[in-house]
């Protein structure tokens, strides 16, 4: 793909940002209103569960969660905009869309900026191995823009990443990509990634998941998550991606999560995943194996 083309989809893609950021909300305005200014309802940072503080109880600028138990503060719209937060995560490898980039321990950073919707991020994998050469250095840098909205019980979302490699010269790609997810009974995502640098094709990603809440023990809130997802090439990115010259479905991942709030801002995620290739083309052409990757994520947010 020329230089030109590439030029012409990140700019439509800048365009479709512009464009979703002014899409029209569908928020209770009867609801709003009833609530004086103060927002009707709000999200529990210890256990993510939304609840109404009208119905609940609020309480001056604090109202208690129906799930855990925990008091949340009450914020009225107008606060709100600008947030932030960091990761800090530690895994036996890195694994993705199916495969083993770096078998051995990794550590990977991330940090994000959000406000109105957009949010700024940066992600990192960190080999502190000796495996690939590179014990200390960082194996990739990915530089993320996003947009996300709602529109009924649909989250939709578009954006771009842009993946560096600093060890390897001249294979740096980006990606557009869109997503939707419902808010119903298993939460099904799909999102759709472009690679329109390198891999000049598609890959889409489904997914579900379901979260149970934990009772709350010494002050803190716990859950259970457990998700699945399946991904799929076309020709193009196969190619890119895993050698194999077709269009098919390429892996699934199992994952279960146990995210501990130990503050309002801090939250403690240990993580077991299974990930493998389905296609026996791709399987047999790479020499590839399934995985299983443990580790935990510490996340801050404020």
């Amino acid at each position: 793909m020329g230089k030109p083309m590439r030029f012409a989809l990140v700019a439509a893609a800048a365009g479709l940002l512009a464009v979703l950021s002014c899409a029209p909300a569908f928020a209770d305005e009867a609801e709003a209103a009833a609530g004086g200014g103060d927002a009707a309802a709000t999200a529990c940072p210890a256990c993510g569960r939304e609840f109404d503080v009208g119905r609940h109880g609020q309480e001056g600028w604090t109202a208690t969660c129906p799930s855990c138990g925990r008091d949340v503060e009450c914020e009225s719209e107008e606060e709100g905009g600008f947030t932030f937060g960091a990761d800090a995560g530690f895994f036996s490898q890195y694994v993705v869309r199916g495969v083993s980039y770096t078998d051995g321990p990794v550590f990977q950073p991330y940090v994000w900026a959000s406000y109105e919707g957009f949010t700024a991020s940066v992600w990192g994998n960190l080999d502190m191995t000796s495996f690939n050469s590179w014990a200390g250095n960082f194996h990739e840098l990915d530089y993320g823009l996003d947009y996300t909205g709602e529109a009924g019980i649909i989250e939709y979302s578009a954006g771009a990443l842009y993946y560096s490699y600093p060890h390897f010269d001249g294979e740096d790609t980006a990606e557009l990509y869109a997503g939707l997810v419902a808010d119903v009974p298993l939460s099904p995502r799909l999102t759709v990634y472009y690679d329109c640098w390198r891999g000049d094709g598609f890959f889409g990603q489904f997914s579900v998941g379901h979260s149970f809440t934990l009772p709350v023990l010494a002050g803190c809130a716990a859950s259970l998550d457990l998700s699945a997802q399946a991904g799929f090439g076309t020709k193009n990115f196969n190619v890119y991606t895993y050698g194999s010259d077709h269009t098919t479905v390429t892996d699934y991942a199992l994952t279960a999560g146990l995210p501990v709030a130990v503050t309002e801002n801090i939250t403690v995620t240990p993580t077991i995943s299974y990930s493998s290739l389905i296609d026996r083309t791709i399987r047999s052409k790479g020499g590839y194996n399934d995985n299983v990757i443990v580790g935990g994520v510490v996340s801050a947010s404020f």
